[in-house]
């Protein structure tokens, strides 16, 4: 039997106070984490994190913006 997944792209200013918060927010409700394309170290930008999780569970999604 294969599982059915849906995936999510997420992304998250260059701004470690928030990073760990973003990822726990995700994992809590039921996201997996992929692989991540950080921002080039010392530069402002933005990391995008790609996500997956089955397509059975249901869970309510994260606030916008975290």
């Amino acid at each position: 039997m294969s599982n059915a997944w849906e995936y999510l792209v997420t992304a998250n200013a260059h701004d470690p106070e928030t990073l760990t918060h973003h990822v726990n927010n995700h994992a809590r409700v039921g996201w997996e984490l992929i692989t991540v394309t950080f921002a080039v170290k010392g530069e402002s930008g933005t990391h995008y994190f790609y996500w997956r999780r089955p397509v059975n569970v249901r869970v309510p999604e994260p606030p916008p913006g975290t």
